[in-house]
């Protein structure tokens, strides 16, 4: 009688319906809707939650320089798995496949791949987390020509820069003067120009390092239900 009337303030009134095989009431017909809303959600529920652990060790951008709860910052730091039983789970299930790098990799190993994740011993008792501090996220897909996860310095391409030397004078010679006597074709037989050449700078724009233009996005890491 309850499950009736929370129906008719949420649908009106019902109408008599029957089936004409079984002549099943209405009142039969809507108790099996509602259990199909409720098969629905579950189904959703379901759906959510495999979604939620698919983004457990998968790093993520963040709105804030507050970091949540159940959440850390992929700054190389140590996660326990005691304390954190789903991103174990994870790990046990092969979800970082691909991205580990052996426990016992050595310091330049684990340097030229920042983005990986290291267990702690053979036996793992949990992950050390990558370290994205001050570096920027490359999209990796299947057969790039690099790993994933690995780490590059900033450099430039290959490239060509053509430099003219420019004669310098002797003493007594100022540089315009001798350039002059070049460009007019008249440079006396007993002057010897020494040439050299000259440096220069690359102007407005230097930095400590060769990037991009950017924005410096907080990134964080989801790492589950806590015990």
């Amino acid at each position: 009688m309850a499950v009736d009337r929370v129906f008719q303030m949420v649908h009106g009134a019902p109408k008599e319906v029957t089936f004409p095989a079984t002549g099943v009431p209405a009142i039969e017909t809507r108790v099996q809707v509602l259990e199909g809303d409720v098969t629905a959600l579950e189904k959703m529920a379901e759906q959510w939650e495999t979604l939620r652990k698919l983004s457990i060790g998968a790093p993520k951008y963040h709105r804030s320089t507050t970091l949540p709860s159940n959440h850390a910052w992929p700054d190389g730091s140590f996660v326990e798995f005691e304390d954190w039983p789903e991103l174990a789970e994870v790990y046990e299930q092969g979800g970082f496949t691909g991205m580990l790098l052996p426990w016992d990799a050595d310091a330049a190993t684990q340097a030229a791949n920042l983005g990986k994740y290291r267990p702690n011993s053979a036996n793992p008792t949990g992950l050390y987390l990558p370290l994205h501090g001050r570096q920027f996220l490359r999209n990796w897909t299947r057969g790039d020509s690099e790993e994933a996860g690995a780490w590059q310095t900033d450099c430039v391409g290959p490239h060509n820069h053509d430099i003219s030397s420019v004669p310098v004078a002797r003493a007594g010679y100022g540089n315009m003067h001798v350039l002059r006597r070049l460009f007019n074709g008249n440079m006396s037989p007993d002057y010897d120009p020494i040439w050299e050449d000259n440096a220069f700078g690359a102007g407005d724009g230097m930095g400590a390092e060769t990037v991009p233009r950017h924005i410096w996005q907080p990134v964080i890491i989801y790492l589950g239900r806590p015990r």
